[in-house]
This record gives C-alpha cells, sequence and structure tokens, in this order.
C-alpha cells in the first residue's frame, strides 16, 4: 500500500503565476526530504484555474518521516 497527500490551492485572479512558482519551490523542498511530487494545473471541469500538489510515499512511516522533516526545512 502506498500513501497520498494532496494540497489544492486555488489562487486569486492574476497571481497564478506567483502561485505556480512558490508550489514548485515547495515541490522541491518536500522532494528533497523523500517525498515523490508532482504539481498538476486542473485546466476544466470542477476546480478549474487550482493547483494541486501530490506526494506519494511508499508506507506511512516514510511520509510521517518526510512531514516533520519538510515542516522544519526554514
Amino acid at each position: 500500500m502506498s500513501f497520498v497527500s494532496i494540497r489544492e490551492v486555488t489562487p486569486h485572479a492574476g497571481k497564478e503565476s506567483v502561485v505556480r512558482e512558490r508550489m514548485q519551490e515547495i515541490s522541491a523542498v518536500m522532494e528533497k526530504h523523500g517525498s515523490k511530487s508532482g504539481l498538476y494545473s486542473v485546466v476544466a471541469g470542477d476546480g478549474a484555474g487550482r493547483f494541486d500538489l501530490q506526494n506519494w510515499y511508499p508506507t506511512l512511516k516514510a511520509a510521517v518521516a518526510s512531514f516533520q522533516a519538510y515542516g522544519s526545512d526554514p
């Protein structure tokens, strides 16, 4: 079994590039601490305009260790 964490962020109008940049930085920090990370842009349907940051972990123990590590990363 694997574990997935999903964060959904909807930017204010005109701030899409700022949010994309910051989400890419966050994704890189998460990967540095053991997460497999992907950033997606929802382009149609429910949630259009939203960014989804998804992280995958092989075990719950790995997820907890990664959460703690990137949570304390400056």
